[in-house]
């Protein structure tokens, strides 16, 4: 078992994604003896427990709400915040967003964990802290370790958004 850092809840799915840090062992499963293997009644992809976790630094898994595995993905940088988009349903598709150690954002299909876009860290190289999606999802906003808000919106077809930052005190 690999350890949970974050959980996140979908409004219109109660699909439930949560990070797991590949690097280190739960606290207990480390201090416990090996125990034999049981089988599992339900094959929910725990192959990535037999992979070379050395290949990647956070697991995202997708369950719904009656804990039947969804999909999971491999991120070679370490996930610090995570969150769902909630879109209405059969209009937009909505995504699951991973803000990374390095700034930047990924945003994943919530249908598949299928990969919908790549935001870059900014000029700043701190690690995102939170993210959060407006109320309509029409914008993404991050806060970052030194203090510092982004917004992202998002953007017609082929067209960039453009970023607004501020200073979190001045959201206040």
């Amino acid at each position: 078992m690999l350890a949970v850092t974050h959980v996140t809840i979908s409004e219109t799915l109660c699909d439930v994604a949560t990070v797991h840090d590949a690097r280190r062992p739960p606290a207990a499963a480390a201090a416990a003896p090996a125990a034999a293997p049981t089988p599992a009644a339900d094959d929910d992809g725990d192959s990535y427990e037999k992979d070379a976790t050395y290949k990647y630094k956070s697991l995202i898994r997708v369950h719904t709400c009656n804990a039947r595995f969804v999909g999971s993905v491999k991120v070679a940088e370490r996930v610090t915040c995570v969150c769902y988009s909630s879109a209405p349903e059969g209009i937009s598709v909505n995504c699951v967003a991973a803000g990374l150690a390095s700034g930047a954002v990924r945003l994943y299909s919530s249908w598949d964990l299928r990969r919908v876009a790549f935001i870059p860290p900014l000029d700043r190289r701190v690690p995102l802290l939170s993210l959060t999606y407006s109320s309509d999802s029409s914008l993404l906003f991050g806060c970052y370790a030194d203090g510092w808000c982004a917004a992202w919106e998002s953007g017609a077809a082929g067209k960039p958004a453009p970023v607004r930052m501020l200073p979190a005190h001045a959201l206040l």
